[in-house]
């Protein structure tokens, strides 16, 4: 039977299709002869027969498509036939015939012969080139492991050689022949085989090499357009390396065992390099183009929490030096604050560089600044502050994903302060810490509502959209109210304490008041300066005052401090009553 220019058999259907349009083609040729032949002019030659091709078996087939294009059976055939020879090899060393070394060497050598012809289908544009490729390099990253961790054909030294050099190889080749999968393949490897050969004594110094050269191989390879997503992973390979050398730091100190078999004394210098090596390339970028990929806006966070939590192991835990490892801490974080600040007065069309800046700086802020002053205690004024910075410099960057930020940074310190036990029952001896801890937290969250008030979410942007009339800034209408409750409170408990035989009851009731104050204040305002919301909080507030007086205060309590609780509430009943009546009026006055 014919064939086409694709080499693909016609079926019967697509044969008669095709002598279909060939008759129809001669017979229109035959007319036009015809024409020109006679010189008729009256003769009409018939409307053009279009020249599609006919239909043939494949066209229409997308999946028969896919396998030709892709060349899927040929790198299928390619991958089980380069596999039946390394498993003959594995064979032969198995059962005896050569010994490990020897095998170990016919391995390697299998493993030039790949990547070799690898490199030469690449420079010939062969489709098999990253099957030949792809399998030699992953052949040698077992042969690599499986030397180290249990046959011990390969010294460490031979071995770390091994992996640099594939490393340069493969990414030589994925660079200049556009090769991603390739040289994601290589890349990746050789982190995983650096820490997975001899675990778990793993050479830590070594890998820690290995991972900083495949850093910049990624970082590299998404300057050039190879690979974009290469550098997350390599990142969190990095991060998991990290974790593993710490976690190994930390069991070894918490059982008194030594530390020179876990090389302590490259950890700081490779954690300074790793941290240093982040910062400099999300610190350029942000300089050097006002776009910036997610990777580099969160890439200063990243170096920053892996800065303190992988440094915190050695110079807290080991060297006890809790209060310069903070004051580093902090000091980075106040480069970070201005590097953002910077960029600020630069250019505030740079939000994504400005926000990732800031955000590392309060988060560095945020872990340094306990470990500087010695508690939590005193640095909850000092990240209030902090979140109500971030509200004001979203305002100048008109950047609403800073502006939620503040929101949650804000949120961060409350729920610190109240479970840590600052606001509620501060430390022995640190009561004045403690006033001033809620105090700061009450001034800096309504000075920041108050702000957010003034200043809209930026029109367009994705909080506008989701939260028109931005209602979430009500959380920081209730971290200012529960920082102004919690400074009553402890005022309140500190003068009961000091002048009454049997403060409980005054404590108790005490606390009924303020809430009851709070919520009378808040209906005030809402009704002088019309805010629905100020009303709606109060009310949500009333109903917890409620709870408190009728089923706690009034079982628990007694005398005089349980009337004026009883009574707080009643005002608060009589004019929420009186101001929802008022609203229910026409009139010019009305909170609508």
């Amino acid at each position: 039977m014919g064939r086409t220019d694709t080499g693909s058999d016609l079926p019967p259907d697509a044969v008669f299709a095709e002598l279909n349009l060939l008759r129809r083609r001669v017979d229109h040729l035959e007319q036009r002869l015809t024409v020109l032949e006679g010189g008729a002019a009256a003769g009409r030659i018939e409307t053009a027969v279009p020249v599609e091709s006919p239909v043939l078996l494949g066209s229409d087939d997308g999946f028969s498509d896919w396998l030709n294009r892709g060349a899927i059976l040929q790198k299928m055939a390619a991958v089980c036939f380069i596999l039946v020879f390394a498993l003959l090899l594995r064979t032969i060393t198995d059962y005896g015939y050569v010994n490990p070394g020897v095998g170990t060497l016919l391995g390697l050598g299998y493993v030039a012969v790949l990547v070799g012809s690898g490199s030469w289908l690449y420079r010939q544009q062969r489709p098999l080139a990253p099957v030949f490729a792809g399998c030699g390099f992953l052949l040698l990253f077992a042969i690599v492991v499986e030397s180290l961790n249990r046959f011990a054909t390969l010294s460490t030294t031979a071995a770390l050689l091994i992996l640099v050099a594939a490393l340069a190889a493969g990414s030589f080749m994925g660079l200049r022949f556009t090769a991603s999968r390739l040289l994601a393949v290589c890349v990746v490897g050789v982190a995983v085989s650096g820490l997975a050969g001899g675990f778990p004594k793993v050479l830590f110094p070594a890998a820690g090499g290995l991972l900083l050269a495949a850093n910049l191989v990624a970082l590299l390879a998404d300057r050039r357009g190879v690979s974009r997503s290469l550098k997350w992973w390599v990142t969190l390979l990095t991060l998991c390396f990290w974790a593993l050398w710490g976690f190994k730091v930390y069991m070894a100190l918490r059982h008194g065992q030594p530390l020179a078999p876990l090389y302590i004394g490259w950890y700081l210098p490779l954690l300074l390099l790793f941290g240093g090596m982040y910062l400099a390339i999300a610190t350029e970028k942000y300089f050097r183009s006002a776009q910036c990929s997610a990777y580099e806006a969160i890439l200063p966070s990243l170096a920053m929490l892996l800065l303190f939590l992988a440094g915190r192991v050695v110079v807290v835990k080991v060297w006890e030096a809790a209060t310069l490892f903070g004051g580093l801490a902090v000091g980075l974080a106040g480069l970070q604050v201005l590097i953002g600040w910077r960029l600020s007065v630069r250019d505030v069309g740079r939000c994504a560089a400005i926000g990732g800046s800031m955000v590392a700086g309060a988060l560095l802020l945020a872990l340094g600044l306990p470990e500087l002053l010695g508690g939590l205690v005193w640095a909850i004024p000092g990240w209030a502050l902090a979140a109500y910075g971030l509200a004001r410099l979203s305002g100048r960057c008109d950047s609403a994903v800073l502006r939620v930020i503040s929101y949650l940074y804000q949120l961060f310190v409350f729920w610190v302060g109240l479970m840590s036990g600052v606001l509620t029952s501060p430390p022995e001896g640190q009561l004045t810490a403690s006033l001033l801890a809620a105090s700061a937290l009450a001034v800096c969250s309504l000075a920041q509502y108050r702000w957010c008030r003034q200043h809209p979410p930026p029109a367009g942007s994705l909080l506008a959209r989701l939260d028109e009339r931005d209602h979430s800034a009500v959380i920081l209408l209730l971290c200012g109210l529960g920082g102004l409750y919690f400074l009553g409170a402890l005022l309140l408990d500190t003068v009961a304490g000091a002048t009454l035989a049997e403060p409980g009851n005054t404590m108790r009731c005490g606390r009924s008041l303020l809430i009851n104050f709070g919520v009378l204040v808040l209906l005030l305002l809402g009704s002088r300066q019309r805010l629905p919301e100020l009303l709606w909080v109060a009310v949500a507030l009333a109903v917890v005052g409620c709870l408190k007086v009728f089923f706690f205060d009034l079982f628990k309590s007694s005398g005089l401090p349980l009337v004026l609780s009883v009574l707080s509430f009643g005002v608060v009943a009589a004019l929420g009553s009186i101001l929802m009546g008022r609203r229910q009026k026409p009139g010019p006055g009305n909170v609508r």
